[in-house]
C-alpha cells in the first residue's frame, strides 16, 4: 500500500490513482540491471511472496530477452559492418586492377570506372579526384576527373579552372587537408 510510504513518494504516485505497487529489481550479472513495477489501482493491499517471486521470475525472463534481442542487434550491426568492408576491399581491388592493365588509350575511362567503383561501394552520389601543386607558396588545386551517379562522368576541359587556389576554394583547407 502506498500509505505505508514516506509522503513525498505517496504525493508522485496518489495523483496518479496508485493505491497498491509492487517493484521489483531485476539484476543481472551482479548488477541492478532496472526493475519490473505492478501497480493496483483498485484497492490497497501487499502482494503475495509467491505473486513476488513468480513476477520476478518473470521480469528476469523479459530482461534476458532484451538483452539477448541487444546482443543480435549487435551482431547484425557488426556483420552488416564487415559485409561493408569486404565490399569496400573487393572495390579497392578492382580498382587496382583497372590501374594495372594497359589502358590501351582508354585510361581516361580507367580512371573514371574507378571513380565509380569506389562510390558504388561506399554508396556515394559523386566521386572526385583532385591534384595538389604549390603555386609561389600558395597550395592550388585541379580537378583530374569527376564520376556522378546521376550524371554523366566528368573530365575537365579547358573550360574548367585549374590550379584553384585552395584559400579561395576551401577556406579551411588546412584543418581539412593537412595531416
Amino acid at each position: 500500500p502506498i500509505s505505508q510510504l514516506p509522503p513525498c513518494e505517496q504525493a508522485v504516485l496518489a495523483p496518479q490513482g496508485i493505491q497498491s505497487l509492487l517493484v521489483i529489481p531485476i539484476r543481472h550479472n551482479k548488477e541492478v540491471w532496472g526493475f519490473i513495477g505492478f501497480d493496483d489501482c483498485h484497492k490497497e493491499r501487499i502482494f503475495s511472496s509467491a505473486e513476488e517471486q513468480v513476477l520476478q521470475s518473470a521480469g528476469i525472463l523479459m530482461a534476458s530477452s532484451i538483452i539477448r534481442h541487444q546482443i543480435n542487434q549487435g551482431l547484425v550491426e557488426a556483420k552488416n559492418a564487415l559485409q561493408a568492408q569486404e565490399k569496400l576491399l573487393r572495390a579497392v581491388n578492382h580498382v587496382a586492377a583497372l590501374m594495372m592493365q594497359d589502358s590501351n588509350g582508354q585510361f581516361q575511362e580507367d580512371m573514371l570506372k574507378s571513380l565509380e567503383v569506389l562510390a558504388d561501394s561506399v554508396d556515394a552520389d559523386r566521386a572526385f579526384l583532385w591534384r595538389n601543386s604549390t603555386i609561389d607558396g600558395v597550395l592550388c588545386g585541379t580537378e583530374i576527373c569527376e564520376w556522378a551517379k546521376d550524371a554523366h562522368s566528368f573530365t575537365p576541359s579547358d573550360t574548367v579552372p585549374h590550379q584553384i587556389p585552395m584559400d579561395s576554394f576551401l577556406p579551411e583547407w588546412r584543418d581539412t587537408l593537412l595531416i
